[in-house]
């Protein structure tokens, strides 16, 4: 999961669809978690 989120964030035309879905559909609840820990650590930082 953390390679999927390194390209992503850094190398977005690099995602191949095939990829994608299967990170949304056999990780999908991986990454709401880190969504979340993103979001939760924003809120912490005032922005």
């Amino acid at each position: 999961m953390a390679a999927f989120r390194n390209i992503a964030v850094h190398d977005y035309q690099s995602l191949l669809h095939p990829i994608l879905a299967n990170v949304i559909t056999e990780h999908l609840d991986e990454f709401l978690q880190f969504t979340q820990c993103v979001l939760m650590s924003e809120r912490g930082n005032g922005t």
